[in-house]
């Protein structure tokens, strides 16, 4: 298994539609800080990310690639900017769209 194959045995997925995987995620789910987060909570930026890559939320083997694209686009640790207290989940949300479409 490559790198950037997700582990549940889904085709390989690129950074951007990892993104808009997570975003999905997000907006069925809901959105958290300060923990990964699940299906009852929302998730946090990460544990979206990891879920939608691998199919779990505390997997943390996303690829480089993918914390490349979100870190670029808001310009530091997306963990630490997730977790923010004056961060929404509408800002959460507007950086996974325009990763999406990258």
């Amino acid at each position: 298994m490559s790198s950037h194959e997700p582990e549940h045995g889904r085709t390989r997925m690129s950074p951007a539609e990892v993104c808009a995987k997570a975003a999905e995620l997000i907006r069925e789910h809901g959105w958290v800080q300060g923990r990964f987060g699940d299906k009852r909570s929302g998730y946090c930026l990460d544990g979206a990310l990891n879920l939608a890559y691998s199919g779990h939320p505390r997997s943390c083997n996303t690829p480089i690639g993918v914390r490349k694209l979100v870190g670029g686009i808001i310009g530091r640790n997306h963990v630490r900017w997730n977790d923010d207290p004056l961060r929404t989940v509408e800002e959460v949300l507007a950086v996974l769209d325009e990763a999406s479409r990258t």
